[in-house]
């Protein structure tokens, strides 16, 4: 992040272009490197808005001595809705124990709040008999405003090179988007997967690696780790692939406790191929006798295109149906054979 992309994102956030002072760029990028450390785990559609909210909150300073407008958020590339959201994440994250800094909307409703109470008190006070109105406390003077707004932002990182007169603010804590749940596969649960499957001890540490790596951006966590299993068994152990490919499918959904059918786990094994196909640790136990077409075809399945408007579970060509036609031949060529013989 340089200054001059945080003079774009100002002019994309303040069309009108104020006159902001020379140390406000200092600011914006000292709150962008304090984001990416107590920030963490934002997802990739997430991360262009870091900018736009760094220089937003930094701006939140000057609001009064250089009357800025609302920032307009519609150029950035995220929803307004989870923008807001990000905003009360990052406020929370690099302001600490502050007093919870409000938006110029919510200063205007204040303000005008206050203006009602002060007409109130005068016409008030030519009554005879005092009234509720009277004893309503006067609004907050201009000047204890700005301080205000000076203190929030005394508790910025030490990037802005700000001492502080006030006690230390308290330990930031990191905000992670996407944490562990309860029922997620835990790493020991892992190796007794992989150990029955016979899976080897390195493709083990790429199947971890690879969970570790992209668990954070999917819900289902089990397909997500079943997929990326049956991914690297096919590059590191080609062999237990070629003995019978819907019996090691059956035998994974089994012992995973999971109620995926065939048809979502040929998704799982299509996207887990993609992200992970071209990653170092997966190259490093990749056997050259690999089985590249065994899910090759997989990914070209669910690939956008003319042809696809008909789901896979409508469709007569698709793998799960193609191995119950053979099971289903097998059958009937046994009882054939056995009816003959009788």
């Amino acid at each position: 992040m340089s200054a001059n992309q945080i003079e774009s994102v100002v002019r994309l956030l303040y069309p009108t272009n104020p006159a902001f002072p020379p140390e406000f760029q200092n600011e914006a990028l000292g709150l962008v490197r304090q984001s990416h450390q107590c920030v963490i785990g934002l997802k990739p559609t997430e991360e262009p808005a870091r900018a736009y909210i760094c220089t937003m909150l930094a701006a939140e300073r000057y609001e009064i001595s250089l009357n800025l407008p609302q920032p307009d958020i519609t150029k950035s590339t995220v929803p307004p809705r989870t923008y807001k959201k990000l905003v009360k994440l990052f406020r929370e994250a690099l302001f600490p124990g502050s007093i919870q800094a409000s938006s110029p909307m919510r200063r205007q409703k204040r303000a005008a709040s206050a203006g009602t109470t002060t007409a109130t008190q005068r016409r008030s006070s030519r009554t005879a008999t005092p009234t509720a109105s009277a004893v309503v406390s006067p609004s907050k003077p201009r000047g204890d405003v700005v301080q205000d707004l000076a203190e929030i932002a005394s508790l910025t990182d030490a990037a802005l090179n700000i001492k502080t007169t006030t006690k230390a603010a308290p330990a930031k804590r990191k905000i992670v988007r996407g944490g562990p749940k309860s029922g997620d596969p835990r790493k020991s649960r892992v190796y007794e997967l992989c150990r029955e499957m016979g899976i080897s001890d390195s493709a083990t540490e790429a199947v971890i690696r690879s969970y570790k790596q992209y668990n954070n951006l999917v819900k289902d966590r089990w397909g997500l780790l079943c997929g990326i299993i049956v991914v690297i068994t096919v590059k590191a152990h080609p062999r237990l692939m070629e003995i019978g490919t819907q019996g090691f499918y059956n035998k994974l959904i089994r012992i995973s406790h999971t109620s995926m059918n065939q048809e979502k786990l040929d998704e799982w094994i299509a996207w887990s191929n993609r992200i992970i196909n071209d990653q170092s640790w997966v190259k490093r136990v990749t056997d050259p006798r690999s089985c590249e077409a065994h899910y090759r075809n997989k990914s070209k399945k669910y690939s956008s295109g003319i042809g696809n408007m008909i789901t896979s579970a409508m469709s007569f060509s698709n793998e799960g149906r193609k191995m119950d036609y053979e099971q289903w031949c097998e059958e009937m060529r046994t009882r054939i054979k056995t009816q003959a013989k009788a």
